[in-house]
């Protein structure tokens, strides 16, 4: 025991302080009726989603996804379901494009896909005779050349894709190359760097030959074309 504490004084003092708070109501001291409405309203809704859950699983599920994943390309839940292709990209400038239309589910054999120019007017597209791959269809257009971008949907039955847009770009353009040449041994050369605005060499047979080009925009990818034909694709 401290110096100058009581342990009997201690003691009374703690059977007169619970004597006393026997009669408090300590859950009277914080207001419920604030809240009260809230919960019950919060209750409600609890109970109103976990009936439409039991009811309509597969509506509810795709309601569901497409929050979790706003960015993924899931359509309203409908009987048909619908997407296009090939989503949001972006297209070279005057390239003929390939538009699809995908159906599940109840499948009719029509479908429509709306696109427009820019902010031009909306067009609609009739399309029939789709090609089945298992338990889905799919339909197809093609538009020529195109020239702007384009932002286009589809509908089906009582389905209705997401929206995507294909912007169109020009290609890029390649403003210079450099040549990078290394001679075979016997010739006893040192190797030699050519800039060139084409990629046109004359060299001795067996040089070997690395190509650096450089274009007027940023690109993912490039492919190589021997023969007008792949043959690799380009480190960027």
């Amino acid at each position: 025991t401290a110096p100058g504490v009581s342990m009997t004084m201690a003691a009374q003092l703690a059977l007169e302080t619970d004597t006393l708070s026997q009669s408090l109501n300590f859950l009277s001291a914080v207001p419920r009726k604030p809240v009260q409405r809230p919960v019950y309203f919060g209750g409600f809704a609890a109970a109103l989603l976990s009936i439409h859950f039991l009811t309509m699983p597969l509506a509810m599920g795709a309601w569901l996804k497409r929050i979790l994943f706003p960015a993924a390309d899931i359509p309203i839940y409908s009987y048909t379901q619908v997407w296009v292709g090939p989503g949001d990209i972006v297209h070279p400038r005057g390239d003929e494009i390939n538009l699809s239309v995908t159906t599940s589910g109840l499948l009719p054999k029509t479908a429509t896909l709306k696109y427009r120019f820019e902010n031009g007017p909306w067009i609609d597209a009739p399309l029939s005779n789709p090609s089945r791959n298992g338990d889905k269809e799919t339909f197809g257009l093609k538009l020529p050349a195109l020239q702007r971008d384009i932002t286009y949907f589809a509908i089906s039955g009582d389905g209705q894709s997401n929206p995507h847009t294909v912007i169109v770009e020009d290609r890029p353009t390649i403003l210079n190359v450099k040549l990078n040449l290394t001679y075979p041994t016997y010739m006893h050369r040192k190797a030699d760097t050519f800039s060139a605005t084409s990629g046109n060499i004359v060299a001795p047979v067996g040089t070997e030959v690395s190509v650096e080009a450089t274009a007027n925009k940023t690109i993912q990818s490039a492919e190589l074309q021997k023969d007008e034909k792949g043959a690799g694709l380009w480190h960027v």
